[in-house]
């Protein structure tokens, strides 16, 4: 997939998942890649933080809870 989100987004949004989930680095950056790659596929802007965090808060709490609904190909930690 061609990402379309800065690569500054990319790091504050691992920053953000590792800080709010206490995940591994491999794991945030897994994590943070599907969540903006959600967003984009869903037609919003990756790039808009209040999106990205409220994507973190509900989406990637939900894949992180373990209900089932992880992205394919992110392993748990």
């Amino acid at each position: 997939m061609n990402e379309r989100y800065s690569v500054e987004t990319l790091k504050r949004t691992v920053a953000l998942i590792q800080e709010r989930f206490h995940t591994s680095i491999t794991h945030s950056e897994r994590l943070a890649a599907a969540a903006l790659n959600g967003i984009d596929a869903h037609g919003l802007d990756p790039d808009d933080w209040a999106t990205v965090v409220a994507t973190v808060d509900v989406v990637v709490r939900a894949w992180i809870c373990g209900n089932g609904t992880n992205p394919v190909g992110i392993a748990d930690k």
